[in-house]
Protein backbone atom coordinates (compact mmCIF):
# COMPACT_ATOMS: atom_id res chain seq x y z
CA UNK A 1 0.00 0.00 0.00
CA UNK A 2 1.49 3.64 -1.13
CA UNK A 3 1.99 5.59 1.13
CA UNK A 4 0.85 9.37 2.02
CA UNK A 5 2.25 12.40 4.23
CA UNK A 6 -0.80 14.17 5.40
CA UNK A 7 0.08 17.40 7.12
CA UNK A 8 -2.07 19.59 9.85
CA UNK A 9 0.43 21.63 11.75
CA UNK A 10 -2.56 21.38 14.42
CA UNK A 11 -3.80 17.74 15.09
CA UNK A 12 -6.62 18.63 15.63
CA UNK A 13 -8.98 21.24 16.42
CA UNK A 14 -13.03 20.18 17.45
CA UNK A 15 -14.05 22.16 14.88
CA UNK A 16 -12.07 20.10 12.08
CA UNK A 17 -13.66 16.46 12.76
CA UNK A 18 -14.21 16.52 8.72
CA UNK A 19 -10.34 16.06 8.72
CA UNK A 20 -10.51 13.24 10.58
CA UNK A 21 -13.35 11.54 8.80
CA UNK A 22 -11.21 12.36 5.81
CA UNK A 23 -8.02 10.57 7.18
CA UNK A 24 -10.05 7.19 8.80
CA UNK A 25 -12.30 6.94 5.64
CA UNK A 26 -9.41 6.56 3.30
CA UNK A 27 -8.76 2.39 2.75
CA UNK A 28 -6.40 2.18 -0.57
CA UNK A 29 -3.78 4.32 0.85
CA UNK A 30 -1.38 4.44 4.02
CA UNK A 31 -1.71 7.46 6.05
CA UNK A 32 1.08 9.07 8.18
CA UNK A 33 0.52 12.48 9.35
CA UNK A 34 2.87 15.42 10.16
CA UNK A 35 2.03 18.07 13.22
CA UNK A 36 3.19 20.76 15.51
CA UNK A 37 1.13 20.58 17.91
CA UNK A 38 -0.92 17.71 18.95
CA UNK A 39 -4.52 18.04 20.56
CA UNK A 40 -7.63 16.05 21.16
CA UNK A 41 -5.57 12.93 21.03
CA UNK A 42 -8.50 10.73 23.04
CA UNK A 43 -11.41 12.00 20.58
CA UNK A 44 -8.87 11.74 17.09
CA UNK A 45 -6.49 9.13 17.73
CA UNK A 46 -3.76 7.94 15.08
CA UNK A 47 -0.72 5.90 15.27
CA UNK A 48 1.59 7.10 12.26
CA UNK A 49 1.76 10.53 13.86
CA UNK A 50 4.97 12.54 14.06
CA UNK A 51 5.72 15.60 15.47
CA UNK A 52 9.30 17.26 15.84
CA UNK A 53 10.85 18.23 19.26
CA UNK A 54 10.69 21.60 20.76
CA UNK A 55 13.52 23.90 18.78
CA UNK A 56 13.01 21.74 15.83
CA UNK A 57 9.58 23.38 15.73
CA UNK A 58 10.30 26.71 16.05
CA UNK A 59 12.84 26.34 13.04
CA UNK A 60 10.35 24.68 11.05
CA UNK A 61 8.05 27.19 11.78
CA UNK A 62 10.65 30.05 10.65
CA UNK A 63 12.37 28.34 8.09
CA UNK A 64 10.14 25.03 6.95
CA UNK A 65 13.16 23.03 7.11
CA UNK A 66 12.36 19.46 9.93
CA UNK A 67 14.71 16.73 10.05
CA UNK A 68 11.73 15.02 11.37
CA UNK A 69 9.60 15.59 8.16
CA UNK A 70 12.42 14.64 6.03
CA UNK A 71 13.12 11.36 7.64
CA UNK A 72 9.58 10.11 7.58
CA UNK A 73 9.43 11.09 3.90
CA UNK A 74 12.81 8.65 3.58
CA UNK A 75 11.59 6.09 5.85
CA UNK A 76 8.06 5.77 5.03
CA UNK A 77 8.84 6.13 0.90
CA UNK A 78 5.90 8.85 0.56
CA UNK A 79 4.61 8.90 -2.62
CA UNK A 80 2.67 12.13 -2.56
CA UNK A 81 2.47 15.21 0.27
CA UNK A 82 -1.63 16.61 1.10
CA UNK A 83 -1.54 20.15 2.85
CA UNK A 84 -4.83 20.54 4.40
CA UNK A 85 -4.77 24.28 5.06
CA UNK A 86 -3.37 26.67 2.17
CA UNK A 87 -0.77 28.21 4.84
CA UNK A 88 0.73 24.65 5.29
CA UNK A 89 1.10 24.55 1.45
CA UNK A 90 3.97 26.86 1.31
CA UNK A 91 5.50 24.33 4.11
CA UNK A 92 4.71 20.84 2.02
CA UNK A 93 6.24 22.63 -1.36
CA UNK A 94 9.43 22.71 0.35
CA UNK A 95 9.24 18.93 0.55
CA UNK A 96 7.89 18.75 -2.75
CA UNK A 97 11.06 20.33 -4.44
CA UNK A 98 13.57 18.49 -2.50
CA UNK A 99 11.93 15.02 -3.17
CA UNK A 100 10.17 15.59 -6.13
CA UNK A 101 6.73 14.51 -4.77
CA UNK A 102 3.28 15.83 -6.16
CA UNK A 103 1.65 18.19 -3.69
CA UNK A 104 -2.39 18.42 -2.96
CA UNK A 105 -3.21 21.57 -0.97
CA UNK A 106 -6.65 21.87 0.58
CA UNK A 107 -8.26 25.02 1.06
CA UNK A 108 -10.89 26.31 3.41
CA UNK A 109 -11.38 29.87 2.80
CA UNK A 110 -10.00 32.11 5.78
CA UNK A 111 -6.56 31.25 3.47
CA UNK A 112 -7.29 33.54 0.46
CA UNK A 113 -7.18 36.95 2.46
CA UNK A 114 -6.39 36.63 6.10
CA UNK A 115 -2.88 36.38 6.17
CA UNK A 116 -2.13 39.17 3.26
CA UNK A 117 -4.00 40.79 6.13
CA UNK A 118 -2.24 39.50 8.84
CA UNK A 119 1.38 39.38 7.45
CA UNK A 120 3.49 39.25 10.19
CA UNK A 121 1.00 38.35 12.74
CA UNK A 122 2.81 34.36 13.03
CA UNK A 123 5.44 32.85 10.71
CA UNK A 124 3.67 30.48 8.91
CA UNK A 125 1.24 33.93 7.60
CA UNK A 126 4.71 35.14 6.53
CA UNK A 127 5.69 32.52 4.73
CA UNK A 128 2.42 32.02 3.02
CA UNK A 129 2.60 35.57 1.95
CA UNK A 130 6.63 35.03 0.73
CA UNK A 131 6.27 32.19 -1.08
CA UNK A 132 2.20 31.55 -2.26
CA UNK A 133 3.64 32.84 -5.69
CA UNK A 134 5.83 29.57 -6.03
CA UNK A 135 3.14 27.58 -4.76
CA UNK A 136 0.82 28.54 -7.50
CA UNK A 137 3.58 27.68 -10.09
CA UNK A 138 4.86 24.34 -8.03
CA UNK A 139 1.82 22.98 -6.39
CA UNK A 140 0.04 20.03 -8.60
CA UNK A 141 -3.56 19.61 -7.54
CA UNK A 142 -5.64 22.51 -5.18
CA UNK A 143 -9.07 21.58 -3.34
CA UNK A 144 -11.49 23.98 -2.49
CA UNK A 145 -14.84 23.06 -0.61
CA UNK A 146 -17.57 25.11 -2.94
CA UNK A 147 -17.61 26.86 -6.08
CA UNK A 148 -17.15 29.81 -4.59
CA UNK A 149 -13.86 29.51 -2.77
CA UNK A 150 -13.06 28.23 -6.14
CA UNK A 151 -13.50 31.09 -7.62
CA UNK A 152 -11.94 33.22 -4.67
CA UNK A 153 -8.86 31.02 -5.07
CA UNK A 154 -8.27 31.58 -9.07
CA UNK A 155 -8.55 34.80 -8.28
CA UNK A 156 -5.32 35.13 -6.42
CA UNK A 157 -3.73 33.58 -9.42
CA UNK A 158 -4.12 30.03 -9.37
CA UNK A 159 -4.19 28.19 -12.91
CA UNK A 160 -7.96 26.99 -13.35
CA UNK A 161 -6.65 23.96 -14.37
CA UNK A 162 -5.21 23.18 -11.04
CA UNK A 163 -8.36 24.53 -9.09
CA UNK A 164 -10.66 21.13 -8.24
CA UNK A 165 -13.99 21.51 -5.96
CA UNK A 166 -14.60 18.80 -3.82
CA UNK A 167 -17.12 19.46 -1.24
CA UNK A 168 -16.69 17.85 2.50
CA UNK A 169 -19.04 14.69 2.71
CA UNK A 170 -21.55 13.44 5.57
CA UNK A 171 -21.91 9.74 6.69
CA UNK A 172 -25.56 9.64 6.75
CA UNK A 173 -26.00 6.37 7.42
CA UNK A 174 -23.95 6.88 10.63
CA UNK A 175 -25.61 10.23 11.89
CA UNK A 176 -28.42 10.30 14.11
CA UNK A 177 -31.62 11.73 13.42
CA UNK A 178 -33.65 14.04 14.48
CA UNK A 179 -35.74 13.53 17.75
CA UNK A 180 -39.54 14.53 16.76
CA UNK A 181 -41.48 15.06 20.12
CA UNK A 182 -44.74 17.08 21.13
CA UNK A 183 -42.47 18.84 23.71
CA UNK A 184 -43.87 23.16 23.15
CA UNK A 185 -40.40 24.07 23.82
CA UNK A 186 -38.56 25.07 20.52
CA UNK A 187 -34.58 24.77 20.70
CA UNK A 188 -32.63 26.81 18.50
CA UNK A 189 -28.69 25.56 18.50
CA UNK A 190 -25.76 27.51 17.40
CA UNK A 191 -22.18 25.04 17.09
CA UNK A 192 -19.13 26.88 16.05
CA UNK A 193 -16.20 28.48 17.07
CA UNK A 194 -16.98 32.04 19.09
CA UNK A 195 -14.98 33.96 16.20
CA UNK A 196 -16.28 36.96 14.67
CA UNK A 197 -17.27 34.97 11.13
CA UNK A 198 -19.23 32.86 12.63
CA UNK A 199 -21.99 35.97 13.66
CA UNK A 200 -22.78 34.98 17.07
CA UNK A 201 -22.38 38.14 18.52
CA UNK A 202 -25.10 39.19 15.51
CA UNK A 203 -27.46 36.35 16.68
CA UNK A 204 -27.58 37.42 20.47
CA UNK A 205 -28.83 40.33 19.34
CA UNK A 206 -31.34 38.63 16.97
CA UNK A 207 -32.39 36.14 20.05
CA UNK A 208 -32.89 38.87 23.01
CA UNK A 209 -35.89 40.04 20.43
CA UNK A 210 -37.20 36.23 19.53
CA UNK A 211 -37.08 36.00 23.73
CA UNK A 212 -39.29 38.44 23.99
CA UNK A 213 -41.69 37.55 21.44
CA UNK A 214 -42.01 33.58 22.25
CA UNK A 215 -41.30 32.14 25.84
CA UNK A 216 -40.97 29.05 24.59
CA UNK A 217 -37.43 29.43 22.33
CA UNK A 218 -34.47 28.87 23.70
CA UNK A 219 -30.75 29.11 22.25
CA UNK A 220 -27.99 26.64 22.92
CA UNK A 221 -24.21 27.30 22.33
CA UNK A 222 -21.97 24.95 21.46
CA UNK A 223 -18.48 26.16 21.42
CA UNK A 224 -15.49 27.99 22.31
CA UNK A 225 -13.46 30.67 21.36
CA UNK A 226 -12.00 34.11 21.71
CA UNK A 227 -15.35 35.95 21.45
CA UNK A 228 -16.77 33.98 24.44
CA UNK A 229 -16.16 36.39 27.19
CA UNK A 230 -18.25 38.90 25.32
CA UNK A 231 -20.91 36.08 24.21
CA UNK A 232 -21.22 35.53 28.11
CA UNK A 233 -21.14 39.26 28.88
CA UNK A 234 -23.95 40.24 25.78
CA UNK A 235 -26.20 37.44 27.27
CA UNK A 236 -25.95 39.23 31.05
CA UNK A 237 -26.58 42.87 29.46
CA UNK A 238 -29.76 41.15 27.41
CA UNK A 239 -30.85 39.38 30.79
CA UNK A 240 -30.57 36.19 28.48
CA UNK A 241 -29.11 33.54 31.20
CA UNK A 242 -32.66 31.88 31.55
CA UNK A 243 -32.89 31.52 27.96
CA UNK A 244 -29.79 31.13 26.60
CA UNK A 245 -28.10 27.61 27.43
CA UNK A 246 -23.86 27.61 26.94
CA UNK A 247 -22.67 24.17 26.55
CA UNK A 248 -19.24 25.08 25.78
CA UNK A 249 -16.68 23.23 23.15
CA UNK A 250 -18.06 19.33 23.25
CA UNK A 251 -16.89 16.50 21.15
CA UNK A 252 -18.53 15.44 17.80
CA UNK A 253 -20.65 12.51 19.60
CA UNK A 254 -21.75 15.06 22.04
CA UNK A 255 -22.27 18.20 20.02
CA UNK A 256 -24.98 15.72 17.44
CA UNK A 257 -26.55 14.32 20.27
CA UNK A 258 -27.13 18.61 21.32
CA UNK A 259 -28.30 18.65 17.43
CA UNK A 260 -30.92 15.89 17.57
CA UNK A 261 -32.65 17.99 20.61
CA UNK A 262 -32.57 20.85 18.80
CA UNK A 263 -36.06 22.44 16.92
CA UNK A 264 -33.60 24.89 14.73
CA UNK A 265 -29.98 25.08 13.45
CA UNK A 266 -29.00 28.29 12.96
CA UNK A 267 -25.61 29.68 11.96
CA UNK A 268 -25.09 33.30 10.90
CA UNK A 269 -21.62 33.37 9.06
CA UNK A 270 -20.57 36.59 7.09
CA UNK A 271 -16.97 37.80 6.03
CA UNK A 272 -14.97 40.02 8.52
CA UNK A 273 -13.12 42.93 7.36
CA UNK A 274 -9.54 41.30 7.20
CA UNK A 275 -11.12 38.80 4.62
CA UNK A 276 -11.82 35.88 7.04
CA UNK A 277 -14.78 33.73 5.43
CA UNK A 278 -16.67 30.13 5.97
CA UNK A 279 -15.73 27.64 3.21
CA UNK A 280 -18.91 25.16 3.70
CA UNK A 281 -19.40 24.53 7.33
CA UNK A 282 -19.67 20.99 8.30
CA UNK A 283 -22.52 22.21 10.75
CA UNK A 284 -24.53 22.96 8.31
CA UNK A 285 -24.17 19.38 6.62
CA UNK A 286 -24.80 18.07 9.91
CA UNK A 287 -27.50 19.45 10.81
CA UNK A 288 -29.43 18.92 7.46
CA UNK A 289 -27.98 15.39 7.92
CA UNK A 290 -29.65 15.02 11.06
CA UNK A 291 -32.88 16.27 9.73
CA UNK A 292 -32.90 19.62 11.25
CA UNK A 293 -33.96 23.02 9.18
CA UNK A 294 -31.08 25.57 9.06
CA UNK A 295 -30.84 29.29 9.01
CA UNK A 296 -27.73 30.95 7.53
CA UNK A 297 -26.35 33.48 5.40
CA UNK A 298 -26.14 34.21 1.47
CA UNK A 299 -22.51 33.45 2.31
CA UNK A 300 -19.29 32.21 0.65
CA UNK A 301 -19.97 28.41 -0.74
CA UNK A 302 -23.23 28.32 1.91
CA UNK A 303 -25.73 28.20 -1.06
CA UNK A 304 -24.18 25.59 -2.48
CA UNK A 305 -25.05 23.61 0.42
CA UNK A 306 -28.10 25.16 1.32
CA UNK A 307 -30.84 25.12 -0.52
CA UNK A 308 -32.88 28.66 0.23
CA UNK A 309 -36.64 27.47 1.02
CA UNK A 310 -36.70 24.05 1.03
CA UNK A 311 -33.80 23.40 3.54
CA UNK A 312 -33.59 26.34 4.87
CA UNK A 313 -33.65 30.11 4.93
CA UNK A 314 -30.65 32.28 3.82
CA UNK A 315 -30.39 35.67 4.68
CA UNK A 316 -28.00 38.40 4.08
CA UNK A 317 -24.67 38.62 6.35
CA UNK A 318 -24.95 40.73 9.50
CA UNK A 319 -28.61 40.84 9.00
CA UNK A 320 -30.53 40.41 12.54
CA UNK A 321 -33.86 41.59 11.42
CA UNK A 322 -33.77 38.83 8.90
CA UNK A 323 -33.20 36.44 11.18
CA UNK A 324 -35.09 37.58 13.49
CA UNK A 325 -37.94 37.25 10.90
CA UNK A 326 -36.55 33.37 9.60
CA UNK A 327 -36.74 32.78 13.20
CA UNK A 328 -40.07 33.40 14.05
CA UNK A 329 -41.45 31.54 10.84
CA UNK A 330 -40.08 28.35 11.89
CA UNK A 331 -40.96 28.98 15.34
CA UNK A 332 -44.68 29.35 14.66
CA UNK A 333 -44.29 26.71 12.13
CA UNK A 334 -43.75 22.84 13.49
CA UNK A 335 -44.97 21.46 10.03
CA UNK A 336 -42.68 23.55 7.89
CA UNK A 337 -39.63 22.80 10.43
CA UNK A 338 -40.86 19.20 9.65
CA UNK A 339 -40.85 19.50 6.34
CA UNK A 340 -37.47 21.40 5.46
CA UNK A 341 -35.51 18.98 7.61
CA UNK A 342 -36.76 16.20 6.29
CA UNK A 343 -35.80 18.06 2.27
CA UNK A 344 -32.58 18.82 3.98
CA UNK A 345 -31.96 14.93 4.77
CA UNK A 346 -32.41 13.98 1.28
CA UNK A 347 -30.29 16.94 0.17
CA UNK A 348 -27.62 15.84 1.92
CA UNK A 349 -27.07 12.68 -0.05
CA UNK A 350 -25.75 14.71 -2.69
CA UNK A 351 -22.79 14.76 -0.16
CA UNK A 352 -21.73 11.41 0.26
CA UNK A 353 -18.62 10.71 1.95
CA UNK A 354 -17.83 7.47 0.67
CA UNK A 355 -18.03 9.79 -2.85
CA UNK A 356 -15.35 12.25 -1.30
CA UNK A 357 -13.31 9.55 -0.29
CA UNK A 358 -13.71 8.19 -3.59
CA UNK A 359 -12.80 11.05 -5.87
CA UNK A 360 -9.72 11.80 -2.99
CA UNK A 361 -8.56 8.68 -4.07
CA UNK A 362 -8.69 9.29 -7.55
CA UNK A 363 -6.45 12.16 -7.44
CA UNK A 364 -4.01 10.37 -5.41
CA UNK A 365 -3.74 7.69 -8.17
CA UNK A 366 -3.69 10.32 -11.05
CA UNK A 367 -0.59 11.79 -9.23
CA UNK A 368 1.24 9.00 -7.94
CA UNK A 369 3.57 7.57 -11.13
Amino acid sequence: MKEILHIRHHFLPLSETFIYKDIINIKNFSINLFCLRRINEKIFPWDNLYQPVFWENFFYRLGRKSATLKRIIKEKAIKLIHCHFGVEGVYGLYYKKEFSLPLVVSFHGFEFFVPFHRKYANPTFYNYCRYYQELIKEGDIFLCVSEATKRDLISLGYPPEKVLTLYLGIDLENLPVKERSSNKAVNIVFVGRLTEKKGILFLIDAFQNIAQKYQEARLIIVGDGELKKKVLKKIKGYRLKEKVIFKGALPNKETLEEMTKADIFILPSYKTADGNQEGTPYTLFEAQGIGLPVISTFHSGIPEIVQDGETGFLVKEKDIKGIEEKLSLLIENPALRREMGEKGREFMKNFSLKKRIEKLEAIYKSLIL
